[in-house]
Order: structure tokens, then C-alpha cells, then sequence
């Protein structure tokens, strides 16, 4: 055997010892699947609070009716349900802030009272962390914000709080119907930007 061809030969060995580097760095580089569909649904629960107002107020022209689901706190009541506390706060003083530009109440309630609503519900949560309750929450969330905004008009305003009280009961039974769909789709986003 010549020299030559040994050399050759220790060459191939050599070659074919050596970790293959490209197939690595190719793999290394490759998005998780799902990345996608995570920022989408972190984006649709940033925006949130201004999508959910649109939502109430295309539906309220669309319908014409007094006592339908008040879609923000359907979607206030949810955040505190399905995600982090901290978060759920944050999207109620968001809300809140833009709702609170049109109210007849002193500038900073309805996001203080959307927030320390939502911070009793979440804690309400983690205590009880039944599945199917979506009804009930909404329900006494919608009441409990809908009595606290009647006795505030009733201290600014010097209105009357009884001609509320119906109105308030009505309006909650209207919003804890649409309570268990806004539950899913909460826990949907937030899973997907969660995973």
C-alpha cells in the first residue's frame, strides 16, 4: 500500500469523525411552533381594553337596547377570572380610564372601582377554583360594580338610589349571560400567550 493512499484513507476517517456543525446550528435557529399564535394572542390581550369598548359600543348602536350586557365588565369580571392578578388589575385601570372619560362620576372612580373589584374577584379565585361558575361571577361582579356606580350618582348627583336598583339587577342578569363565552375566551388568550 503506498503512501498516498494511506493518507487518503486516514483522510475519509478523519472527515467522518468530525461532529457535523450546520445541521446543528440549523436546528438551534428553528422557531418553536405555536411562537406565532402566542404573540398574536398576547397582542389581542394587550389591546384588549380598546377592543372591548369598540365591541360595546358598535353593539350598543347596532341594538338600541338599555338593558343589554355591559361588555366591559363581562370582560373585566373574565380577566379577573382566567388571568394573573396583576395583569387583571392592570386591564381594569385601562378600562376603566377610558370608560370613566364619559361618566357622570368623579374622575378616577370607575377605574378604582374596576380594580379593586377585579383584585376581590381574582383572590375570590384562587379560594374557590371551581370550572363552570362563569355565570355567578359575572353575575355578582355586575351587581356589585352596577350598586357601587348607583351610590356614587346618588352621593355626587343627590339622585334617588331606588330607580337604579331594578335597572342595576336587569343590566347584571343581561351581562352574566354573555359571563361563561367572555370566561372562555379569557382563558383561551391566555393560555395561548401563556403556554
Amino acid at each position: 500500500m503506498s503512501v498516498l493512499g494511506a493518507s487518503r484513507r486516514f483522510r475519509s476517517t478523519a472527515r467522518g469523525s468530525r461532529p457535523r456543525s450546520r445541521s446543528g446550528s440549523r436546528s438551534g435557529c428553528r422557531s418553536k411552533p405555536g411562537a406565532g399564535s402566542q404573540v398574536v394572542a398576547q397582542a389581542v390581550l394587550l389591546a384588549a381594553p380598546l377592543w372591548v369598548l369598540a365591541l360595546s359600543s358598535v353593539l350598543g348602536d347596532v341594538t338600541r337596547w338599555s338593558l343589554g350586557p355591559d361588555l366591559v365588565l363581562a370582560a373585566t369580571a373574565a380577566a379577573a377570572w382566567t388571568q394573573p392578578r396583576r395583569g387583571a388589575v392592570v386591564f381594569a385601570l385601562a378600562i376603566g380610564l377610558l370608560v370613566d372619560t364619559a361618566s357622570g362620576t368623579p374622575f378616577g372612580w370607575v377605574p378604582a372601582r374596576l380594580a379593586v373589584l377585579t383584585a376581590l374577584f381574582a383572590s375570590l379565585r384562587d379560594a374557590v377554583s371551581a370550572p363552570a361558575v362563569g355565570f355567578g361571577v359575572v353575575y355578582l361582579f355586575a351587581i356589585a360594580d352596577r350598586l357601587l356606580e348607583a351610590g356614587a350618582l346618588a352621593v355626587c348627583q343627590g339622585l334617588a338610589l331606588q330607580p337604579f336598583v331594578p335597572r342595576a339587577l336587569l343590566i347584571a342578569l343581561a351581562t352574566a349571560a354573555v359571563g361563561p363565552l367572555a370566561i372562555s375566551v379569557g382563558g383561551f388568550l391566555h393560555r395561548e400567550a401563556h403556554p
